[in-house]
């Protein structure tokens, strides 16, 4: 991602992390978009629902090209394995991937 750190997963997840209210879910990693954005606050403390997801990533993954079965695991592992990768605490990925156990081990 260096040669392109507009698209670094990580800075996305912060900058995501940042426009979430800070009263959120600690288990709710998606939040619904706000009708009204402001500059500090795009999303509010409403989590999206799985069926909303498991369509989202498979319209995206069509539209950009990808073949295959993708779905909300593609996500949840692909951000586990960039947020390890960046030496994002342990804790902190099973937080925010909703991993109970430390099978984000794996994504290392």
């Amino acid at each position: 991602m260096r040669d392109c750190p507009e698209r670094c997963p990580v800075r996305l997840h912060e900058l995501y992390n940042a426009l979430c209210p800070s009263n959120r879910p600690d288990d709710a990693f998606y939040l619904r978009p706000l009708d009204k954005p402001t500059d500090k606050q795009w999303f509010s403390i409403t989590p999206v629902g799985v069926n909303t997801l498991s369509n989202v990533v498979k319209r995206l993954c069509s539209r950009a090209g990808f073949v295959g079965y993708f779905t909300n695991h593609s996500l949840r592992a692909t951000a586990a394995t960039r947020l390890s990768d960046a030496n994002i605490d342990e804790q902190l990925i099973k937080i925010k991937t909703g991993h109970s156990s430390d099978a984000v081990r794996s994504y290392k």
